[in-house]
């Protein structure tokens, strides 16, 4: 459930709350949605092995030029 009328009172109470305390509460909730035993994989590809097509052209730069 998404509030939206939230009170100055209640935004103010977490803004002053300890980062600590936060960051609890946040867990908390996270628990709450998501099996804290599950463990997400994630996988890199990589465009120099071929491992994703590449779509994007390769732009060369020119050499800067310092004037005196």
């Amino acid at each position: 459930m998404l509030r939206t009328d939230w009170t100055r009172a209640e935004i103010a109470e977490i803004y002053n709350s300890p980062v600590l305390d936060l960051m609890y509460r946040a867990a908390t909730v996270h628990r709450q949605h998501h099996d804290p035993q599950e463990v997400q994989v994630c996988t890199l590809l990589s465009v120099k092995t071929g491992g994703c097509p590449r779509t994007v052209p390769t732009v060369r730069r020119q050499p800067a030029t310092i004037q005196p």
